[in-house]
């Protein structure tokens, strides 16, 4: 049996990208083969119809998301925006959920992800941010909430995880649920489970040996690997 593929959103240069925490092109690739998959980078060039081929999305962190997408005019605090990006995303997230395709997002994935599906964004959040220096270190506890597919993922009522961001989902979309929250409010976990959606704020591929990473990838794996999309279609 072959071995499913997993398209990884990223821009046209992989390398300057991957330069910085919670962007490193190497470190998402890394956790999907650990799981038993095989990642596909997908990039503005190859664009979305490369998803035909492919068993699995995932939409990593980067960029801010750009404001236009959800109806609103740049604050002072928005951050770089790359609008192909965000274009090869958005295009990718509705390909994916037309053959329906597993999504697994973390964090601006989270957020581009809500975004696709009709969500809003807090273009700033003041939020427990992880130190540039040690990414991989949880800098604040997350309750995954009760019947959630992430609850019986991970099988915690709450985390600790490793949240770097300055943006965060407002609005959820209508067809998504939240499965986790921070103590001071923020989103930080979304699903759609009849969807084959998941998505987190935190970020997984700079923990890879965490028990919560390994639960999260075995459970975004099993999607791939097997034939739910004909059941749940």
């Amino acid at each position: 049996m072959a071995t499913p593929m997993v398209g990884i959103t990223w821009t046209a240069d992989v390398v300057r990208r991957s330069a910085g925490a919670g962007e490193n092109a190497l470190k998402y690739a890394a956790i999907l083969i650990e799981a038993g998959l095989t990642p596909v980078l997908v990039t503005p060039q190859a664009g979305a119809g490369m998803l035909a081929r492919l068993d699995g999305l995932m939409v990593p962190g980067g960029p801010d998301v750009g404001p236009s997408r959800y109806g609103q005019e740049a604050g002072e605090l928005l951050g770089a925006v790359v609008p192909e990006l965000d274009d090869l995303e958005v295009e990718s997230v509705h390909a994916a959920r037309a053959r329906n395709l597993p999504i697994f997002g973390i964090c601006r994935g989270q957020q581009l992800i809500n975004v696709a599906l009709g969500g809003t964004l807090h273009q700033h959040v003041d939020h427990p941010q992880w130190a540039e220096s040690a990414p991989s270190l949880p800098v604040h506890e997350v309750e995954i909430l009760a019947g959630t597919h992430l609850r019986r993922t991970l099988g915690v009522e709450v985390a600790s995880v490793n949240s770097g961001h300055h943006q965060a989902v407002d609005v959820v979309a209508p067809s998504l649920r939240i499965s986790a929250r921070s103590a001071d409010g923020c989103i930080e976990g979304l699903e759609a489970e009849a969807l084959l959606i998941t998505t987190v704020q935190w970020h997984p591929e700079e923990m890879p040996g965490d028990a919560g990473t390994r639960l999260l990838l075995a459970a975004f794996a099993r999607w791939c690997g097997r034939d739910v999309r004909a059941q749940d279609s």
